[in-house]
């Protein structure tokens, strides 16, 4: 689109600073968001908006038996993770509809204090 300056009036510049406002402004707020934190809060709200399943539909899929039940078994290596993504990956892992898993993570961090702590008090409230 090509801007021509015949365009420009009261009624596009209030909708041009409208878009910048509505869109821009917290696509900007996210991603600053996302670069202090680590987490992709862009994605977060796509996921909350289109993907997630209501509580109704989470119990429907507890219930449900299959004829056959493996063991998954979801490796995860860490490596001086931060513990807040340790404990959001954690979080995800414990909230699965299916029940019949188990998580192994595998630290490489030789002794980081935090993740090793954090991990052994995850094991202990969840056992």
């Amino acid at each position: 689109m090509k801007f021509r300056l015949s365009d420009l009036n009261a009624d596009t510049i209030k909708k041009g600073f409208e878009h910048i406002r509505s869109t821009a402004i917290p696509e900007a707020l996210s991603k600053a968001r996302s670069m202090v934190t680590g987490l992709d809060l862009a994605y977060d709200r796509f996921f909350k908006e289109n993907i997630e399943a209501d509580e109704e539909a989470l119990a429907t899929q507890r219930e449900r038996v299959f004829s056959y039940c493996p063991c998954i078994s979801i490796v995860v290596p860490v490596y001086m993770t931060p513990e807040l993504s340790l404990r959001a990956m954690l979080e995800s892992v414990l909230h699965q509809t299916y029940g019949n898993w188990e998580l192994c993570l595998v630290d490489g961090s030789q002794g980081k204090a935090s993740t090793t702590q954090y991990r052994a008090s995850s094991v202990r409230t969840s056992s």
